[in-house]
């Protein structure tokens, strides 16, 4: 189902989210060009990154 009103929201959401992963992996502290690359991953980047970085 499309509603409107919930896609208005909910993708400008998700869009400022999927920046403020990349940025924080970019940003992170040791953090290795694979973290960086894992975070680029629209979806699952975030998790795949701090995974790896708490491994």
């Amino acid at each position: 189902m499309h509603w409107p009103a919930v896609s208005s929201l909910t993708g400008p959401v998700q869009g400022c989210a999927y920046l403020f992963v990349v940025i924080a992996a970019h940003r992170a502290p040791g953090a290795t060009a694979a973290t960086r690359a894992l975070a680029l991953v629209p979806g699952v980047g975030g998790l795949l990154a701090l995974r790896r970085r708490t491994a």
